[in-house]
């Protein structure tokens, strides 16, 4: 793993998370009725549909920069590398979560996410 994160710092970066997760959620909802609205024969420009495509890759890569996992943006699905008792982890944070309160084996995935311990 590059960059490890402690559940402080993880928590640490929650609110700036959500602010970006909301244009995020924004933009997303946007490119989905752009793009189903287009595919009805509706008339949105492919570079209207293009531009929020790129918007939201933007967003998304803005998560990666600050060394998070992107998991999935619908919903958005993020994971912080880590370490616990010694192993690789990841603390897991999934949209509108209020706080970082989950992990999982690196390996395992979101189906094996566990909370946290309250002492950790």
């Amino acid at each position: 793993m590059a960059r490890t994160f402690s559940l402080d710092e993880a928590n640490a970066l929650v609110p700036d998370i959500r602010e970006r997760a909301s244009r995020l959620v924004a933009v997303r909802a946007d490119l989905v009725g752009a793009t189903r609205a287009h595919n009805s024969g509706q008339d949105v420009a492919i570079p209207d549909i293009k531009a929020l495509e790129a918007t939201m890759g933007d967003l998304l890569d803005g998560f990666r920069a600050w060394g998070l996992a992107v998991q999935g943006y619908a919903p958005l699905l993020l994971d912080f590398p880590s370490t616990r008792d010694g192993d690789d982890v990841f603390l897991c944070w999934l949209e509108n979560e209020p706080e970082v309160a989950w992990f999982h084996a690196v390996d395992q995935g979101f189906m094996g996410r566990r909370p946290l311990a309250a002492d950790q």
